[in-house]
């Protein structure tokens, strides 16, 4: 399985969490179409991302402890709010687009 289908994987484990609709391992992994094994590699590799999950007996259900779920990214979030984009090149770069225009004999 690639990463990017590993992922997904995850991302879709964090709805059905979310979502208080996961079932039991057995039922995740029917769901999922992966092996009960896997059910617990995926939680496990959620926990290690920052989230506290359990078993809720009385929803049949794995859940978010406290609502705190992990963190799915490649940037900080610290970082990410200071990420401006393409305002920031604009405002303070934009003579370098009139350098990379070409030549008019092209």
């Amino acid at each position: 399985m690639s990463f990017i289908e590993q992922l997904k994987l995850l991302v879709r484990i964090d709805a059905l969490i979310q979502r208080k609709g996961t079932g039991t391992a057995e039922e995740l992994a029917k769901l999922l179409q992966i092996s009960r094994r896997n059910v617990f590699y995926y939680l496990d590799k959620l926990k290690e991302l920052g989230a506290e999950i359990a078993f809720c007996t009385m929803r049949q259900s794995y859940v978010y402890v406290d609502d705190q779920r992990p963190s799915i990214s490649f940037i900080p979030s610290n970082e990410a709010e200071q990420i401006q984009g393409g305002n920031f090149f604009l405002e303070n770069f934009s003579g370098v687009q009139s350098s990379c225009i070409a030549p008019s004999y092209f």
